[in-house]
């Protein structure tokens, strides 16, 4: 205990106690007492070492909370430093890590562009030497960036590259299938290609059929285009695409037991964020 006591005072020890107590109360859903000990951390590894790994780390961590509060200035600003510090200390090294981090808070707020130049440089990576980084693939990130500045064509291809891959790997991920598949999906849906839009989710939707019971997963935003005629106007919805269709395989009613359901929520063009999920 006097160990503990005299090793608290140290910044970089207390940086450390105070990032992994703010872990904790994040696992327990109290962002609000997450952030202040995170930010604590970082003021203390501050104090001990302004352009130290241990600093990037904690400012990681702190623009992934921010970012998952949906703080995403606050989670550019620590992006930013976190990277400027690793670019610093390892010239040259691609950071996965940070760089997914700093891109998905440039995603919160729209800044589309910034966010695709940054996730170009990770696929870059990515095609040279592949690994399987922890999170979502430099490959959907670069996709759904370039969706969402309408440049379909190529998000479309990024999504069949990452299709590729997984279904390249020995042990069949179906969560990340069918997660890559619904992002597929919704470039298709943007182009016009509605009918295999529409496979493409329903293909999704089988997959997460096959994932763990009491398990929800959410996947690629997908507008569908306007229903209405006229010249210019993009092409009809299939039919299930005009409907929320439900099916649901299985229901059991003994105890212990579960159903799957899973549904495709279709909505105008510009409006709300509709997505495909199945609920074990």
């Amino acid at each position: 205990p006097t160990t503990a006591k005299q090793d608290a005072t140290h910044p970089n020890v207390r940086a450390t106690m105070q990032s992994a107590l703010g872990e904790i109360y994040l696992s327990h859903g109290d962002q609000t007492r997450a952030e202040q000990l995170v930010r604590e951390a970082v003021a203390s590894q501050r104090a001990y070492g302004r352009d130290s790994a241990d600093l990037a780390t904690r400012l990681e961590t702190l623009g992934r909370l921010l970012g998952g509060m949906h703080q995403f200035a606050g989670a550019e600003s620590a992006g930013k430093e976190a990277l400027a510090i690793r670019e610093r200390l390892t010239p040259g090294a691609v950071n996965f890590e940070v760089s997914k981090t700093l891109g998905s808070a440039l995603m919160g707020e729209e800044k589309y562009g910034e966010a695709e130049e940054l996730f170009r440089s990770l696929v870059a990576a990515d095609r040279k030497h592949f690994s399987r980084d922890p999170g979502t693939s430099s490959f959907i990130l670069l996709g759904e960036a370039l969706r969402r500045q309408g440049k379909n064509a190529e998000a479309s291809s990024l999504f069949r590259e990452e299709l590729a891959r997984l279904n390249s790997f020995p042990t069949v991920d179906s969560v990340g299938l069918a997660g890559a598949t619904s992002y597929l999906a919704s470039a298709e849906a943007m182009m016009g290609h509605g009918v295999g839009a529409d496979s493409l989710m329903r293909r999704a939707c089988a997959l997460l059929a096959r994932t763990p019971p009491i398990q929800v997963q959410r996947l690629a935003r997908c507008t569908m285009p306007r229903d209405q005629g006229g010249p210019g106007a993009p092409p009809a919805r299939s039919s299930s695409q005009r409907r929320v269709a439900s099916a649901i395989p299985t229901a059991r009613t003994a105890a212990g037991s579960s159903s799957t359901a899973c549904s495709f929520s279709a909505s105008h063009a510009g409006n709300s964020d509709p997505c495909i999920c199945v609920i074990r």
